[in-house]
């Protein structure tokens, strides 16, 4: 069976004092897991799928509490990044490669400050001032364009010149470049 066929898990989860929804995407021989969270945005099951099928690997897509179907009042980054040690706890995941973009960014970078023995590594994207030019870039892992993805995201409709403008091409496009 096919990793973009294999079924995604949502699960509600008790970390006590909340109960936060993940989406499961198992990956059979799976060499690590990867999480996914963000602080500010919810992820579904198509989210964990498709960072599945690019990474060959389990994925774990968090939403943070008052996210999604996770309960509670959202927090700090802090109270996010112990939430989610709590979750690896429950998921019985011993560490994890964590997935930020954006402010997911910097919840793993606090994530990896405060636990460091359960990160296994740290992808990072947006994170910083230069994001329209990163990910414009088909070098970049991000890019749609970046070889990894474009399979992918080709069959799901997400590539053209739609994308490419909300991705930020400013040299096709330099009115959206200059803000326009």
């Amino acid at each position: 069976m096919e990793l973009k066929d294999r079924p995604v898990h949502q699960k509600l989860i008790d970390i006590g004092g909340a109960t936060l929804e993940v989406f499961d995407a198992e990956a059979p021989r799976s060499a690590g897991v990867v999480c996914a969270a963000h602080p500010a945005e919810a992820y579904t099951a198509e989210t964990a799928n498709l960072l599945r099928r690019v990474t060959g690997t389990r994925v774990v897509s968090v939403n943070s509490r008052g996210l999604g179907n996770s309960s509670g009042e959202p927090g700090s980054l802090e109270s996010m990044s112990l939430d989610l040690d709590q979750l690896r706890h429950e998921l019985d995941v011993d560490g994890w490669t964590f997935w930020g973009i954006s402010g997911g960014g910097w919840l793993a970078q606090l994530y990896a400050r405060d636990f460091p023995t359960s990160t296994q590594g740290m992808i990072l994207e947006s994170a910083c001032a230069c994001y329209r030019q990163r990910v414009a870039d088909p070098d970049c892992i991000m890019s749609p364009n970046h070889a990894s993805w474009r399979a992918v995201l080709s069959e799901q409709g997400c590539l053209g010149k739609t994308c490419l403008v909300s991705m930020g091409k400013p040299d096709r496009y330099p009115s959206r470049a200059r803000g326009a």
